[in-house]
């Protein structure tokens, strides 16, 4: 009988290699600085920006999330005739989430 090759789950990526080049994986930093949903985000957003051929979007990624934080933890909201963060949801909204 053939003996199965167990492979780590952090050794593995799905969709790419913007993260396996990364020194230290970000999931391994969201886990061991047991940070939450919208931190991790920004984490993987910002780390895989320049890889992943999103830039741009990948940035204003991490700047919705950090909106998200400032509006439920800390109840500061956006202005409301920011017109440039809206057109940016806006596009955001009809571009695939590859994540």
């Amino acid at each position: 009988m053939k003996e199965k090759i167990r492979v780590k789950a952090t050794e593995e990526q799905v969709g790419g290699t913007h993260y396996k080049e990364c020194k230290i994986q970000p999931v391994e930093y969201i886990v061991a600085n047991d940070l939450g949903f919208l931190e991790g985000n920004i984490v993987k957003y910002i780390t895989r920006h320049r890889a992943k051929g999103e830039g741009a979007m990948d940035i204003y990624k991490v700047k919705h999330y950090a909106d998200l934080i400032l509006q439920l933890h800390y109840d500061i909201q956006e202005d409301e005739d920011d017109s440039t963060t809206r057109e940016i949801h806006s596009k955001w909204n009809t571009i695939p989430d590859y994540t």
